[in-house]
């Protein structure tokens, strides 16, 4: 009877042991840690309650925030942390702010501000433990001051102060042209852009055309946009514009012209002959047919003269002298018209 009361004693004590047992440090869930009153606590006596805490920037979302010890083993963790939202930052005039990794805690809102506009202050503000961190920027219209001048040009308008996108122009002087753009813009960052434009003197060198005469134009200087007009001289034909221009590159548009031989005078030098007996022939024709009428009127002139020595022939013998009387046959037609005795 001894030995079962001394197993059960026994059996008593290991179980009074087991259940007075402490639990270690517990292992938790992200974001979380024990309440200070036992963080910096290893051992915990069985039977304590310990309520635990979200770390900084994260807060409760479901669970119970307490955990026991029992026998050396802790009950489960069921506290679940979040990140602490912030929500919106605010409204920004001329502007708007955006959120690329959310608005909770160790976000950042960015502030963009509309073209025509530049920000003063920081671009960038922290989502917190306490909210948002430090005071929103703003958004102020973009002024610029006037451009720089120019030598040998202006430009217009004229203002003390230039708001956003507002543009000028440039111009040179006479016999100068713009190298560059003519205009440029009042900027987002307060200047103008691109750079100003040059003015470039345009001065195209003097020219001669072999064989062809100035007809109208400049004289030297030839300034921008000059003209001088040519005319090749007789027997000779151009190849070429008339007319050109001075360009911007201080050089003529289109190319200078040429004056080139017709080769009439090639002709002439290598057909001497040929050119001599035309020219003889175009005198001689009517030559020839004013004789040719004459030599006709000659002729008919004699006929005519013929015709009349035949009338003299008929008159009777007795008038010509003795010796001049030629005998003549009778036609026997006459004969045959004499009267019968």
């Amino acid at each position: 009877m001894g030995v079962p009361v001394f197993l059960l004693l026994g059996i008593l004590g290991l179980v009074v042991t087991a259940k007075a047992q402490s639990c270690s440090k517990p292992a938790l869930g992200p974001n979380m840690n024990l309440h200070n009153d036992y963080i910096l606590s290893q051992t915990f006596p069985d039977g304590l309650r310990v309520s635990l805490s979200c770390v900084v920037g994260y807060q409760p979302a479901a669970g119970s925030i307490y955990i026991t010890c029992t026998a050396g083993t802790w009950s489960p963790v069921q506290l679940i942390c979040e990140k602490r939202p912030c929500g919106p930052a605010g409204e920004i005039s001329n502007g708007h702010i955006e959120y690329p990794d959310g608005s909770d805690f160790g976000a950042k809102a960015v502030v963009v501000c509309d073209p025509g506009h530049t920000l003063v202050g920081n671009k960038e503000i922290r989502c917190g433990a306490q909210g948002w961190m430090g005071r929103l920027p703003t958004c102020e219209e973009v002024s610029c001051e006037p451009p720089p001048q120019i030598e040998n040009g202006s430009f217009r308008p004229d203002n003390e102060v230039y708001r956003y996108a507002e543009a000028v122009s440039y111009t040179c002087m006479p016999d100068y042209i713009l190298s560059g753009l003519k205009t440029i813009s009042c900027s987002e960052d307060g200047t103008f852009k691109p750079a100003p434009p040059k003015c470039v003197k345009v001065n195209c060198p003097d020219v001669e055309v072999e064989n062809a005469d100035w007809l109208s134009g400049s004289r030297p200087p030839h300034g921008y946009k000059a003209t001088m007009t040519f005319k090749c001289r007789r027997d000779y034909v151009m190849k070429g514009s008339a007319t050109i221009t001075c360009g911007a590159n201080s050089s003529w548009e289109p190319a200078v012209p040429k004056c080139e031989s017709s080769g009439t005078d090639d002709k002439e030098s290598g057909a001497g002959d040929s050119s001599t007996g035309f020219l003889l022939k175009v005198i001689l024709a009517p030559v020839a047919v004013i004789l040719g009428l004459v030599a006709v009127a000659v002729i008919i002139k004699k006929m005519k003269g013929s015709q009349g020595g035949k009338t003299d022939a008929t008159e009777p013998e007795e008038d010509l002298p003795l010796d001049d009387k030629r005998s003549c046959p009778v036609s026997p037609a006459l004969l045959a018209a004499k009267p019968a005795a």
